[in-house]
């Protein structure tokens, strides 16, 4: 498995780290207030610097990295140590708080959006698996 992912080209997708799990999304409409948001706990910062370690440690090469619009993912991005990194409404989940229409037009958009991206080697760290 190490050498398919040292070969590159792979799309790798994963969930951010671990969160207060006393905390909610309070302003889901004010994404730029991370004080509103669920962040990552002492664990999920750490789990996200030990899987951007071991990605470097066994070579994997990074491309484009793509997280949702909210901090936890883009942190976690961070953390790992990737850089190039965009958020997109596409990997955010919008739940209860957009309509059923624009969470199905997201979905799609995931696997359409990540296709392309398949042989340039890019990352995306969706906010739902």
């Amino acid at each position: 498995m190490a050498r398919t992912l040292r070969a590159g080209g792979l799309i790798i997708l994963m969930r951010h780290g671990a969160t207060f799990s006393n905390q909610a999304d309070t302003d889901p409409f004010n994404l730029a207030d991370i004080s509103k948001q669920r962040n990552l706990n002492d664990k999920g910062k750490e789990l996200a610097r030990a899987f951007g370690a071991a990605l470097r440690s066994a070579g994997v090469p990074i491309g484009q990295v793509y997280t949702s619009q909210f901090n936890r993912a883009y942190e976690t991005a961070v953390l790992a140590g990737f850089t190039d990194i965009e958020k997109t409404a596409d990997l955010s989940e919008g739940g209860l708080v957009v309509p059923p229409d624009e969470n199905n037009r997201r979905a799609p958009g995931v696997a359409c959006r990540a296709w392309p991206d398949a042989r340039a080697g890019k990352e995306h760290h969706p906010h739902h698996p």
